[in-house]
C-alpha cells in the first residue's frame, strides 16, 4: 500500500519495455455472442481462430474444421469450436455441453436458450457456477444483481424502476431453477 497511489502492486526493480511481468487465467472469461460474427475464438482458451466453416443456416451452427496457424481446431457436437482437443476436451466444457442431449425440453438446453434470449452474462454466471472454487465467486458477489441496478439508477438520479428490478430478479430465478 502507498499513501500515495493507494493499494496496488508495485514493482521493486526495473521493469523492461514489453516485458511480460503476469501471466494469469481469468476466474471466468466468455467471447461476447455478437462478436462471434466477426472473429472465432477458442471456446476453452478463447485463443483466436481463423473462420474457415461453413455455416449451417438452419441450425446456426458451423460445420468442419477451424484452422488456428497451422494447426487443425475442432468443432463440438454442440457448434462449440475449439483451438484443440484437449480444450474441446476439458471439463470446463463437459459440464455445460448440449451437444448430446437430444430433448428439447432438458433444463440445460432450455438455460442455454434463456441465456441466449434474454441475457448472455447469464452464460458467465453458469460457467463460473460449475467451474470456480466457491471461496473464489464469493469474493465478488456481493449483491444481488437487481439491487446493484436499482442503486446504480439512484447514484444517477434516476427514479426507481420496479419493473426492471422484478424482471432481473424473475430471470435471475428463472435461470437458476434451470441450472
Amino acid at each position: 500500500e502507498s499513501e500515495i497511489h493507494g493499494r496496488g502492486l508495485f514493482a521493486n526493480e526495473e521493469i523492461e519495455k514489453n516485458e511480460t511481468i503476469l501471466i494469469e487465467r481469468p476466474l471466468v472469461a466468455m467471447q461476447d455472442l455478437q462478436s462471434r460474427q466477426e472473429s472465432m475464438c477458442c471456446g476453452n482458451c478463447l485463443g483466436f481462430l481463423k473462420r474457415q466453416l461453413e455455416k449451417d443456416e438452419d441450425r446456426q451452427i458451423y460445420h468442419g474444421k477451424v484452422m488456428q496457424g497451422k494447426e487443425e481446431g475442432f468443432v463440438c457436437c454442440c457448434g462449440e469450436i475449439f483451438c484443440s482437443i484437449q480444450c474441446q476436451k476439458a471439463e470446463a466444457h463437459n459440464r455445460l455441453c448440449v451437444g448430446s442431449i437430444e430433448s428439447e425440453a432438458h433444463p440445460l438446453v432450455q438455460f442455454k436458450k434463456l441465456a441466449v434470449q434474454s441475457n448472455e452474462i447469464l452464460l458467465l454466471v453458469a460457467d463460473a457456477l460449475v467451474n470456480c472454487d466457491e471461496n473464489a465467486l464469493k469474493k465478488f458477489v456481493r449483491e444481488p444483481w437487481d439491487q446493484v441496478v436499482a442503486k446504480a439508477r439512484e447514484l444517477r438520479s434516476e427514479p426507481p424502476d420496479n419493473n426492471l428490478a422484478q424482471s432481473l430478479c424473475e430471470l435471475c430465478q428463472e435461470a437458476a431453477t434451470l441450472l
